[in-house]
């Protein structure tokens, strides 16, 4: 199967992953308070070749914002957890290696240049950012894990989670922690955060978000809770016009009231958003949870995105820890691995110090209450998976350069809704 019909595939697993829906591992409901079963323990083969005990040494790499040799409670808590393993299997190392997400020397670069060069350098475990887990199954970089899963019966995952790690209907990756786009609002200029487009555009804005974002999630998050999907009743990718134009429309009626001005196509991410809320240049602004958890900002509330019709539609991405080495015969103390960094216990104290929801709901239980329960818990129950990266390069930059015509008043609506369709539609 050549590339371009690998990304397709993995786009439509992804797309109708709601239809076909395999639980991380169970199938059965999550319930908050489900305590795990006990994890399997894996004998580790520690007979001497010689007058010593030969170690296995597993190797992990993960993104920066997961090192655990960083200065912080996370990290701390991370590394703790990596020992403790080791403590359990006298016979086995832990190694991590930090690597950025992207570029030359990023994770996926990384897989596919040591799996043609140096198989032997391949990591057994590797932390991907969720968008990423389809681009390493493209490139055969990743194993299924279903047959070597310890609690195969474990339903304490949340409704979304169980879709996170599941390509062509098998596991590829367990979920280690989510991330939920959201609105940070002043309570002091906004009693009651709109729930809905018509009562944002009543409300003093500006509402900020990085409208020359090539990546377009801002967009594309409030085009899916207005029922628009990435395909059409063929299967090939397309837009739906009629979601489209309503967010169009929205965006049109806001830049003509000031809740969305012109400025804001001056903003390419979430942290010039952000800053803007924090400097009082906004009333409100769409920013990743995490981002506000690590950097609080004094005297903000938080709430869930107004959309279309005012129902909780909340977009998550995520991370998954996957199966990266060709050798079979480690896959089980991998797995093994993979599940112990992803039970409720460790992920109910980790996440809570490093900004990230957990995906299991007795995870969340555990939280400190407050209002980062309360916002997570809201946004874990309003969740939809963030679509695969073919669809962010596919139309990510065609809706924002409509986008930023709309503030500006270059484009009308209809313009915007026929050019960015007609941009996706010559997309090689």
């Amino acid at each position: 199967m050549n590339k371009f019909a690998r990304s397709i595939a993995v786009l439509l697993t992804l797309l109708l992953a709601g239809c076909s829906r395999i639980a991380l591992p169970g199938s059965a409901s999550p319930t908050v308070g489900i305590t795990p079963s006990p994890q399997p323990t894996v004998q580790i083969d520690q007979t001497p070749t010689s007058e010593e005990t030969v170690p296995l040494n597993l190797q992990i790499w993960v993104p920066p914002a997961f090192d655990p040799t960083a200065d912080t409670p996370a990290a701390a808590l991370f590394q703790n957890h990596l020992d403790a393993f080791s403590d359990r299997h006298p016979g086995v190392r832990v190694n991590v290696r930090v690597k950025a997400v992207d570029g030359s020397g990023g994770l996926l670069n990384s897989l596919a240049t040591a799996s043609e060069a140096a198989p032997l350098a391949l990591p057994d475990l590797v932390v991907l950012p969720l968008n990423k887990l389809g681009t390493a199954f493209e490139q055969d970089s990743v194993y299924a894990m279903d047959d070597l899963l310890g609690n195969p019966n474990d339903s304490d995952w949340y409704e979304f989670a169980q879709d996170m790690g599941v390509l062509n209907g098998s596991i590829y990756g367990l979920p280690l922690a989510t991330d939920a786009l959201i609105l940070v609002y002043r309570p002091a200029a906004l009693t009651d955060p709109p729930e809905d487009w018509d009562s944002a555009l009543e409300t003093t804005g500006p509402l900020v978000f990085p409208a020359a974002d090539p990546r377009a999630d801002f967009t594309i998050a409030m085009y899916m809770s207005a029922g628009g999907t990435f395909q059409d009743e063929e299967g090939n990718l397309a837009l739906d016009d009629v979601p489209l134009n309503q967010v169009f429309s929205f965006y049109q009626r806001a830049q003509f009231g000031g809740l969305m001005p012109f400025w804001l196509t001056q903003y390419s991410d979430y942290e010039q958003a952000y800053q803007a809320l924090r400097e009082n240049r906004a009333t409100m602004t769409a920013v990743w949870l995490s981002h506000h958890i690590q950097e609080p900002d004094e005297g903000s509330a938080t709430a869930l995105l107004p959309t279309f019709d005012g129902q909780p539609y909340t977009l998550v991405t995520g991370w998954v820890i996957a199966s990266t080495n060709p050798d079979v015969s480690r896959h089980p103390i991998n797995i093994e691995l993979a599940e112990y960094l992803t039970e409720s216990g460790f992920l109910s104290a980790w996440t809570a110090e490093a900004g990230y929801l957990p995906p299991r709901p007795s995870a969340l239980a555990n939280w400190p209450e407050g209002d980062y329960q309360a916002i997570a818990s809201q946004a874990v129950s309003s969740a939809h998976i963030i679509p695969n990266e073919f669809v962010f390069d596919t139309f990510g930059t065609p809706l924002m350069e409509s986008v930023v015509a709309i503030l500006k008043q270059e484009y009308d609506v209809n313009t915007a809704v026929e050019t960015t369709i007609e941009k996706v539609t010559q997309t090689p």
